[in-house]
């Protein structure tokens, strides 16, 4: 799919998630439209216990908790965002509701049968091992529990134009037939989903409501900073971004 070798991928996504983690923003198309979608696939409550694999800054887990109710586990492969999500959390005044941990999606830290739904949101395109991943999710939840993961599609354009966009952050570019065969193999059952068309206006509406003004006027100040002050932001955003047309995918399944 991919002209890169894994090394190189592996290299160019740590670069990437370093450059979020910087610039202490939360990465994901969808915002709180794909979110609320996964909650209700998932069938999270208060009485829910919630792992959010890929968790970035914190704020689906923080957001999960405060409007929900729910408690959170987020997990996430760079050290630096569990730290900023568990500052976030304090910030919010949920952390009592939500903790953050260092881990790899594709090895998770957690026992078996643990949690009462898994969500991922932007993060299963930069496995090497997407369905190792699956299996581990498919492992830490209950028995009837559920599995609930967002990703980017194209719907047109051409491929090399995905391969470009996708490679330049360090994925590889999937197709929902090629999500549904890979949650199936995984032992999920059940699979639902929806695939619709970005909205950048209900994007940029989304991240104000996650955020909240005050917070979004701090994340850009972050990110603005960490773009002026360190040369590898720079370097990361430069790659080129050329692609078709971006479409969210939002599936869940159900597990035993």
């Amino acid at each position: 799919m991919t002209s890169l070798s894994p090394d190189e991928r592996a290299k160019i996504r740590h670069a990437y998630f370093e450059m979020l983690a910087e610039m202490g923003v939360t990465k994901h198309l969808g915002a709180l439209h794909a979110t609320k979608a996964l909650v209700e696939m998932c069938r999270i409550g208060s009485r829910s216990l919630v792992l959010d694999v890929g968790c970035g800054t914190g704020m689906t887990a923080c957001y999960l908790a405060r409007v929900y109710g729910c408690k959170v586990i987020g997990v996430d492969i760079v050290p630096r965002m569990a730290q900023r999500a568990n500052a976030e959390a304090r910030r919010r005044g949920v952390a009592d509701r939500v903790h953050f941990v260092t881990g790899d999606a594709q090895a998770l830290p957690f026992a078996s049968n643990q949690f009462d739904a898994v969500i991922t949101e932007s993060v299963n395109v930069f496995l090497d091992h997407p369905l190792l991943a699956l299996q581990e999710y498919a492992q830490v939840v209950a028995p009837g529990g559920y599995v609930g993961i967002t990703e980017s599609l194209w719907d047109s354009g051409p491929e090399d134009g995905v391969n470009t966009l996708l490679s330049s952050l360090g994925a590889v570019p999937y197709r929902l037939d090629d999500w549904r065969a890979l949650m199936a193999k995984a032992g999920l059952t059940e699979i639902v989903g929806e695939e619709y068309q970005v909205d950048m206006s209900r994007e940029a509406r989304g991240r104000i409501r996650r955020y909240g003004c005050l917070g979004l006027l701090r994340a850009m100040a972050t990110a603005a900073w960490a773009v002026i002050s360190n040369r590898k932001v720079r370097s990361v955003l430069q790659r080129p971004m050329k692609g078709g047309s971006p479409v969210q995918v939002v599936k869940a399944a159900r597990y035993g």
